[in-house]
């Protein structure tokens, strides 16, 4: 997490605070406003429970180790049907997947030259989207040989996901929990329960924001919300401060009625802000908890439902059954449905800040009237850019401008590097790129594949932009005037290759699962969707994007299921994997067999570890379709059709005994990086390559740790980690000096 200032920066922004407030030294700098006033909450200085055993901490997680197939099969009902029962191996496929990941063909070809304000690079996930611009990028290395290693606090779901402190420990807020969770903190080496806050909250769930302590930068401090209250508290479960947000909810409101995002840092006012689905934003000082202004409101209107183009309320009772032990209410289920399609609230997604000049970015719906008819829905989305200034501590939000556009967005704005552009996506398969301080549409690009979901991720370098939709992956460049290939407008790069992930060629040969598919999954699915009105639905199997792409250092990670189409053209899966792919081609590097979907992010640590939050209501779906008509056909085989839903964190870790393998990779990471920075220094400024040494740090770090481990593990002796560690020794580099002899130790070091 690199989002920190300098302790230079912060002794001026002490001397200023205090100069502004005009009191005494011993006193508390307090904004000469009317928001003066701080009302606590509850939760005010309490401390987060610890479980007392160490089997405590653990019931809830399930040790996977790689075996998904055995997890999968131990979880499904179809032992209920001991005769008749269809289990998944009689339906599942296999992943094409060789026993390395293929050679990484990308290498940077770039130097960023913009230099930041403040700081937002990720070395893992801090917020939603891994920094304040919502980049979906971090600069640590993916393990190339991934598995499933554990599910921890498998009975909760977050739809946003967790983040990281500096030393990998996971931090979620759960939707709408069963038992007493307000935060929850994680192992991320054993999938432990480290504590948990109590005192859940209506409208929590959003993803916590964690920032270094004003006091010792060395620590973080985790920020997170409802819509009534925001809480700081430390990595041990201390609450620093729990404060009112001015908001109350409605009476009977529904979890996403008022939900909370997550929180974002607006470093300029020092404050941390909340997003909510009814469209209102709230500030806090960071280290106070104070309102530092009133509640702001967006001036859109509740988006017009989502057309799901199917009647669901026959599977209430069947889902209500699967989600006993994730929600406590069974409407927020379909509540998730709605909002991550974009439908029904004002705000459906996350926002950004660009910290170089402090603009707020927020995706949401345009004002009742702008679609020509008021009647208190909106069918058009718009993108505002808001301006947070703060004069004698009183702060006030401003729009400085609106663009609109037809249908909502499921898409969080994406902030470029350089904060001159930003990334959105509208309702029907348009990237949208829009300049930052006008407004003003510079180009769009169709992905031909759909709605893009989520954020789009951008790449600090190189222009790389990779969209997400319910089908794909698509990679283009930003060409200045449209976005292309890099030669011609309106040509993709690549789309990710999600058909080779699976074996699906079995499904035209005489095997279980051609039947499967063919004769039962087929007939009822057809048969669900054509009976609630669609007439013209197709059953068409197909392999397809789960959640949206994250950037590495060596890769793309993506989550793709197999499945079928949707009516609304989304794929629908019935089992799951974990991808890698190559950045430079979209072909797969790797690909790791799954257990349960997410709708989250593509979560990375520090550690380079994958932490998925699952959070399967496209899965659910499928289940409840299936046995709804098991049912109504009094078919006891559909009846009890594949597992109820599964919560949790999902840890992905690299196979063991192959630690030296990841070793490696980091190392040709690092290396690929430096002999970049060494081809590009005559044109670059003392700033800009000081920045680019300071991104090798993350890289550097995980070649040690892998070396140790690999050791560790016997796959190394003594004599080869001594040279491993020599080798890192050296190719930690402080400044531009040492370069040379880091790129020679590392190409000396790869070549035995």
């Amino acid at each position: 997490m690199e989002l920190r200032k300098t302790n230079t920066q912060l002794v001026l922004l002490a001397l200023l605070t205090t100069l502004s407030s005009g009191c005494d030294d011993n006193a508390e700098s307090t904004p000469k406003n009317t928001l003066e006033a701080i009302n606590y909450g509850p939760l005010n200085n309490s401390v987060a429970i610890k479980p007392t055993t160490e089997e405590i901490a653990l019931k809830d997680r399930l040790l996977v180790n790689g075996n998904t197939a055995a997890l999968v099969t131990a979880l499904d009902l179809s032992s209920h049907v001991p005769d008749s029962g269809i289990a998944p191996a009689l339906y599942s496929l296999a992943n094409n997947t060789s026993e390395k990941a293929i050679t990484n063909q990308w290498k940077p070809s770039d130097i960023p030259t913009h230099i930041e304000t403040i700081n937002s690079e990720s070395k893992g996930f801090y917020t939603l989207h891994s920094d304040t611009r919502n980049s979906d990028e971090v600069m640590s290395v993916t393990p190339p040989e991934m598995m499933m290693e554990w599910i921890a606090d498998r009975n909760i779901i977050s739809l946003e996901g967790g983040v990281f402190d500096q030393n990998s420990n996971i931090y979620t807020v759960p939707l709408d929990p069963v038992d007493d969770i307000y935060l929850v903190s994680i192992n991320p080496d054993t999938g432990a329960r480290r504590w948990h806050l109590p005192n859940k909250r209506i409208g929590q769930g959003g993803s916590p924001l964690i920032l270094p302590s004003i006091k010792d930068d060395s620590n973080d401090i985790i920020y997170i919300g409802s819509y009534e209250y925001i809480t700081a508290v430390d990595t041990q479960g201390n609450v620093i401060w729990d404060v009112e947000t001015g908001l109350k909810a409605p009476e009977n409101a529904q979890e996403f009625d008022v939900h909370n995002f997550g929180l974002n840092y607006h470093a300029n006012t020092n404050s941390v802000i909340a997003l909510y689905a009814d469209g209102h934003m709230v500030a806090h000082d960071r280290d106070t908890g104070r309102a530092i202004m009133a509640p702001f409101s967006l001036p859109g209107s509740p988006a017009t439902a989502t057309d799901f183009k199917a009647d669901y309320s026959k599977l209430t009772p069947l889902v209500e059954n699967g989600l006993s032990k994730v929600f406590a209410n069974s409407e927020t289920f379909f509540g998730g449905l709605n909002i991550i399609l974009g439908g029904g609230h004002e705000v459906a997604n996350y926002f950004g800040i660009d910290n170089n000049t402090g603009r707020l970015f927020v995706a949401g719906t345009a004002p009742d009237e702008v679609d020509g008819h008021t009647d208190e829905l909106s069918s058009y989305g718009a993108l505002y850019a808001i301006d947070l200034t703060q004069i004698d501590g009183e702060a006030n939000m401003s729009i400085l401008w609106r663009k609109d556009f037809e249908g909502g967005t499921a898409a969080t704005p994406t902030i470029s590097f350089d904060g001159q552009r930003i990334y959105t996506a509208d309702s029907v398969d348009n990237i949208l790129a829009i300049d930052a301080n006008s407004g003003e549409l510079i180009w769009d690009f169709s992905t031909g594949s759909g709605q893009v979901i989520g954020s789009i991720a951008v790449s600090r370098e190189g222009n790389e932009i990779y969209a997400s939709t319910g089908t794909n992956i698509i990679k283009v460049l930003d060409m200045d005037v449209c976005a292309g290939d890099g030669f011609e407008c309106n040509q993709a790069i690549w789309l990710a290759d999600m058909e080779s992930a699976y074996q699906s060629e079995v499904l035209q040969q005489s095997t279980p699962q051609a039947h499967i598919y063919t004769n039962v999954l087929k007939p009822a699915i057809e048969g669900f969707f054509r009976s609630g009105g669609n007439t013209e639905f197709n059953f068409e199997h197909k392999a397809g994007n789960m959640v949206l792409a994250g950037i590495t250092a060596n890769g793309i990670t993506a989550q793709i299921g197999y499945g079928y189409i949707s009516p609304l053209g989304k794929v629908l899966p019935f089992q799951i994997s974990q991808v890698l792919f190559e950045r430079e081609t979209g072909k797969i590097r790797y690909i790791a067999p799954g257990v349960e979907e997410s709708i989250s992010v593509m979560a990375q640590a520090p550690n380079g570890n994958l932490y998925m939050s699952n959070s399967p209501l496209r899965r659910i779906l499928n289940i409840g379709i299936l046995r709804a008509v098991g049912v109504n056909a009094a078919n006891d085989a559909l009846k009890y059709f594949g597992m109820d839903i599964l919560g949790g964190i999902a840890k992905y870790s690299q196979q063991p005994n192959q630690s030296i393998h990841y070793a490696k990779e980091s190392a040709e990471t690092l290396l690929n990086r430096i002999t970049n920075l060494i081809d590009k220094l005559s044109g670059l400024s003392d700033e800009v390559i000081n920045a680019e040494i300071a991104r090798l740090a993350v890289p550097t770090t995980q070649f040690e740790m892998n070396l140790i481990k690999a050791n560790n593990n016997g796959e190394i002796n003594q004599a080869e980690l001594d040279l491993g560690l020599m080798t890192h020794s050296i190719a930690t580099v402080n400044n531009m000096t040492e370069l040379k002899a880091a790129e020679e130790a590392l190409q000396t070091w790869l070549a035995h």
